[in-house]
């Protein structure tokens, strides 16, 4: 079955990460810290025939210091006092008549026009910091991949064409909803068979939301903010490479021996190489007085970010897709697939500064890799500075992988969770680490989550195996025993219930976790293990954080909830590529006897979904490249069979597996 694929196209479509920077200046007032556009074309198809979710949200002890912004820079107000007033540098809390930050976009969104764009996926060979070339899968020949961008209710339809020689593909459309939508989610062997070499596919999706950038690549949905800014400078992307090996290469090693070395970061997919041999920083202008509005998004395999601006202050006004009520601070802590949106006014003398992103240690095993952080740097309009005058590491506030703290990320459209169920309703998800032996006598790891070391089935996905047999979408919570074990299904049967998990790491490194289809709720986090009579009075119900990603502390817990209101299969997993490799993922199953309604006619017989997997199964006949490990990030390393040896588990010592891992969860 092969393909060296890219589920989400994530190892070198993406913008990767950069070299040694030096030290910060101290900022001022904050003690201790070292498009818009108008809506057009309707009307708009809604998709599914469900109501959009009520939001989910969060609590903890902050993790670093913060003050809150001065109540001019909130826009919320200003919104509800000046409604007819335009999106503009002093209004960015309107939108559209009967539109503005206020409004719950979970219920209702503008009527937006269509965009348009194709994206042929190819084979070619670049050097993102000037080093040697090496192989990478690009977008339309571009590194990072083109921008997609659009306003708040637009439709996007973009024709995916496969033009890898040796390998499927498919795009996951991370932080979209997709409500009702699901096989346009994009994940093979979950929503869709692979594309296959030479074949295409069409993906049509709505933004019911805002202010969404997407992780491996830029997607931008402009709508209403909740503080106002001049400048518009994009999206700023944090990654790493490993020069001199294919990712195959280096996931084949992450099985056997651990996290890889990575040979450098990138911002916006540029730096210079740690000898400074060749490459060049990114580069962003600021004009004197003015606000600008920039978009973090770590796009990284294994490396969590923190961010800074020498000499300024960070407004943070975003996360992931969620406006929320803006908080200041000098540093943001930024996990694999989040996103950050952030104001920074221009009030420093007219100079060059260095944009710091920085690798955390605590993460994984190969840490920063003693290459300091990645650097950009910000150039003042009218400064003869070319590049900063600093010259020292930067120091990380606080070195560990945490999220920003959860009583900061208030969201701006008020949504509480109905918490009452919660002490009898809350499902452990544990996660952890095991070993195999192959019939070579090497031992390999797998992650697990929920006690299954997640494959999925490129060929059968699991939307169409739900959707085409109503006996399997009618059974309610025995759907999982239905399918095969290995797929790591849960069912999630009744409709508006609201669903709490508690994900329990077993192991001392955190996860980066993330989920299709849903904002969810985060109730809170913690460190050991969750224990419901010590740690329900630490949970915040009203209100919480609500984001699509989140960390999950390592031997420590985060406790999520999310409202079933989205028909169909969607996929929860770790965010560092080689642990969703491994296996680290599962799939919510939701609303079940809802999908052979909304979904059969869309991939039963002679539709476009079954030609593309006609036209899969036909390519896999004679593919150069076995699926080898979850299929759910990379493959194709043709002698690496951990994966299917896992498969080949017997179903039963995997659910005895799972018995145990849910019992030592709740010790």
């Amino acid at each position: 079955m092969g393909i060296k694929s890219v589920l989400s196209v994530l190892a070198a479509i993406a913008a990767v990460n950069a070299g040694v920077c030096p030290a910060q200046k101290p900022v001022d007032g904050i003690p201790g810290w070292a498009g818009s556009g108008a809506v057009d074309n309707g009307p708009a198809k809604a998709y599914g025939n469900l109501p959009a979710s009520q939001p989910s949200g969060g609590a903890a002890a902050p993790n670093s210091p913060a003050q809150p912004p001065d109540a001019s820079l909130s826009t919320s107000e200003d919104a509800k006092n000046n409604p007819n007033a335009p999106n503009s540098a002093e209004h960015r809390g309107n939108w559209a008549a009967g539109f503005d930050i206020n409004t719950d976009y979970t219920q209702k969104w503008p009527t937006g026009k269509t965009v348009q764009a194709t994206f042929t996926i190819t084979n070619s060979s670049y050097a993102p910091d000037g080093g040697a070339p090496q192989e990478m899968f690009l977008i339309n020949g571009q590194y990072p991949g083109p921008l997609l961008e659009g306003n708040w209710g637009d439709i996007f339809e973009v024709t995916v064409i496969n033009q890898l020689q040796n390998n499927g593909t498919g795009i996951h459309w991370h932080g979209f909803r997709q409500l009702g939508n699901n096989v346009n989610d994009g994940v093979s062997g979950v929503t869709e068979c692979p594309i296959p070499p030479g074949g295409e596919k069409v993906y049509r999706f709505q933004a019911t939301g805002y202010v969404w950038q997407r992780c491996h690549w830029t997607i931008v949905v402009h709508g209403p903010a909740s503080a106002n800014y001049d400048i518009d400078l994009g999206s700023v992307m944090m990654n790493e490479i490993y020069e001199g090996q294919t990712i195959f290469q280096v996931e084949h090693a992450v099985a056997r021996t651990g996290p890889a070395n990575a040979t450098n970061y990138l911002v916006n997919g540029k730096n210079i190489k740690p000898d400074l041999s060749s490459g060049e920083r990114e580069q962003f202008k600021f004009t004197p007085g003015k606000k600008h509005l920039m978009r973090f998004v770590n796009t990284a395999v294994d490396s969590h970010f923190k961010v800074q601006l020498d000499g300024h202050k960070l407004l943070v006004i975003a996360n992931d897709n969620v406006p929320i009520t803006p908080y200041y601070t000098t540093e943001v802590s930024i996990g694999i697939g989040e996103r950050y949106d952030i104001v920074i006014e221009a009030d420093q003398d007219a100079s060059a500064y260095y944009l710091r992103t920085i690798p955390t240690p605590g993460c994984s095993l190969n840490a920063n890799n003693g290459l300091g952080s990645a650097c950009a740097v910000v150039v003042y309009d009218g400064s003869s500075a070319s590049l900063p005058t600093s010259s020292a590491p930067a120091t990380i506030i606080v070195p560990v992988c945490n999220d920003e703290p959860l009583a900061n990320l208030i969201p701006i459209v008020e949504a509480s969770v109905d918490g009452s169920d919660f002490a009898k309703q809350f499902a452990p998800l544990p996660v952890g680490l095991r070993t195999a032996t192959l019939a070579s006598n090497e031992q390999v790891f797998l992650w697990y989550l929920n006690g299954v070391s997640q494959s999925v089935d490129w060929s059968r996905p699991t939307v169409r195996e739900v959707s085409g047999n109503v006996a399997i979408a009618d059974a309610g919570a025995n759907l999982p025993s239905m399918l095969p074990a290995e797929w790591s299904l849960i069912s999630l049967p009744n409709k508006a219930q609201w669903y709490f998990w508690v994900i329990q790491n077993q192991f001392f490194a955190p996860h980066p976790m993330h989920l299709h289809g849903h904002d969810f709720a985060v109730l809170g986090q913690g460190n050991g293990n969750f224990n419901p009579d010590n740690d329900m009075d630490s949970l915040n119900f009203k209100n919480p954080t609500r984001r699509d990603s989140v960390m999950l502390l390592g031997s420590g817990w985060t406790v999520i909830a999310f409202q079933a209101d989205n028909p169909g299969s969607w996929l929860m997993h770790c965010h560092i590529a080689f642990h969703v490799s491994q296996g680290l993922s599962l799939e919510f199953v939701e609303l079940p006897d809802q999908m052979p309604s909304i979904y059969g006619s869309q991939c039963g017989e002679g539709t476009a979904f079954d030609d593309q997997c006609s036209a899969w199964g036909s390519y896999d006949q004679s593919a150069v490249y076995p699926k080898s490990d979850s299929g759910l990030k990379r493959r194709g390393w043709g002698q690496n069979e951990h994966m299917k040896e896992a498969r080949n588990m017997d179903a039963k010592k995997m659910h005895m597996l799972n018995d145990q891992m849910v019992k030592r969860a709740l010790m």
